[in-house]
């Protein structure tokens, strides 16, 4: 009977702690973002909006993210999301010929779109975003943006698939119905042909989460830039850059990322962040303008030990990848 009793003392602790975890992470999450924002490495517009429609062709992406994989209910995250430049439609047919497309007006406008949905556990958070971007040509082909994002974010918690030991706990269930959050983001890039260098600023309306207290969270802000090498005469093209991340009060995250293309249809990157994680990342173009790309995550922290990583595979389409090989197809008949 004695031990019994304090078996089940054991398993309530762990039933708390496992709790408890879970209210740290919505509040993480809450304060800080989700997987969605911090790994926009595919699609720098989520963070800044002045990306949204910065190169000459749209392009799309569906994503299943799956973290610490050998967790039990580890957190999952869906996204699908995109960008297009407004008034510019001209792409390459399989003879390398030219197609224009029906808008004649200046191609300066961009507009980008993304929705997500966060599971973990009995945490869920999803939203969407809409950016627009406006980009205005300069001297020596370099280009100024502006953009702005407006952002709807929903956090909930599932109330249902939790069991404590009092069926009516105050403190568990008193926002059980979820937190809803419009917001606001603006930001900048200045681009040329060698190199690029952003600034942004998301969620830039304070929120107050109820959570554990009453605290107002503070904007996002990011720093995004980078270069392009090639060596004359080189299918290969080396894109190092940076991002420096400050979420609302904790200390600022600086990710280094190293990109290298084959003959501009494939890569393959490799990403470190000073939250003691790095990234291996893999792009296949599968057919024509249709490519997948996979990354693999793995922290150096002393959770890697309980877990074989996160992963995540994507599926997109990327019209610039028949322009390229269009416009190869082009170059090669002029010369024959």
């Amino acid at each position: 009977m004695f031990i019994s009793k304090k078996l089940q003392n054991v398993e309530n602790l762990k039933r708390y702690i496992t709790i408890l975890i879970w209210l740290c992470s919505f509040s993480w999450s809450y304060s800080q973002e989700d997987s969605f924002f911090e790994n926009s490495y595919l699609e720098p517009f989520i963070i800044n909006p002045a990306f949204s429609g910065i190169e000459y062709y749209p392009s799309a992406r569906f994503g299943v993210e799956r973290q610490w994989i050998g967790i039990p209910d580890a957190p999952v995250t869906f996204s699908v999301s995109g960008n297009i430049r407004i008034g510019q439609f001209d792409f390459y047919d399989p003879k390398g010929f030219i197609n224009t497309g029906p808008f004649k007006i200046k191609d300066r406008i961009g507009l980008g779109a993304g929705l997500y949905q966060d599971i973990n556990g009995p945490l869920t958070s999803s939203g969407g975003l809409l950016s627009y971007g406006y980009h205005i040509p300069m001297k020596h082909n370099s280009e100024l943006s502006f953009g702005l994002s407006t952002l709807l974010l929903h956090y909930g918690l599932n109330s249902s698939i939790l069991k404590p030991d009092q069926g009516i706990d105050p403190y568990l269930f008193e926002n059980s119905e979820g937190i809803f959050q419009l917001n606001f983001g603006f930001g900048s890039v200045y681009r040329t042909e060698k190199y690029f260098l952003g600034a942004s600023a998301v969620k830039i309306v304070p929120g107050v989460s109820r959570i554990n207290e009453e605290k107002k969270n503070q904007a996002d802000f990011f720093i995004l830039g980078g270069t392009s090498l090639k060596g004359k005469g080189s299918s290969f093209v080396f894109e190092p850059s940076f991002c420096i991340k400050k979420y609302s009060d904790y200390p600022i995250i600086v990710d280094i990322h190293s990109k290298l293309y084959i003959r501009r249809l494939n890569w393959v990157a490799l990403s470190y962040s000073t939250t003691q994680k790095i990234n291996i990342r893999l792009g296949l173009r599968l057919y024509r303008m249709i490519y997948m790309s996979y990354n693999y995550e793995q922290s150096l922290s002393k959770i890697a030990s309980s877990n074989y990583g996160t992963q995540e595979i994507s599926l997109g389409i990327n019209t610039g990848l028949y322009k390229v090989e269009g416009l190869r197809k082009a170059i090669k008949q002029m010369d024959d």
